[in-house]
């Protein structure tokens, strides 16, 4: 499951990459937070918490999936 976590935060740092502004349009997609995890997985800090990854798949990507729908239906990215 980290792996995922590591596309995501991939995504959403080359989102972040050619649409700046997506942030001030979508904040609720979390680009930034993604990015940052995607950085601690797989830089391989050995330090993670099991807890707070079990979160961040159980919680907050179900919520970031349900933002990215929203914007898609919403936004025309390109």
């Amino acid at each position: 499951m980290s792996k995922c976590i590591e596309v995501i935060g991939e995504a959403a740092s080359r989102l972040l990459q050619e649409f700046p502004d997506v942030l001030t349009r979508h904040p609720d997609l979390e680009l930034a937070a993604a990015r940052a995890m995607r950085n601690r997985l797989s830089h391989g800090y050995f330090d993670i918490d099991p807890r707070v990854l079990w979160d961040t798949i159980t919680v907050d990507v179900p919520r970031i999936v349900e933002a990215a729908r929203r914007a898609l239906a919403t936004d025309h990215f390109g």
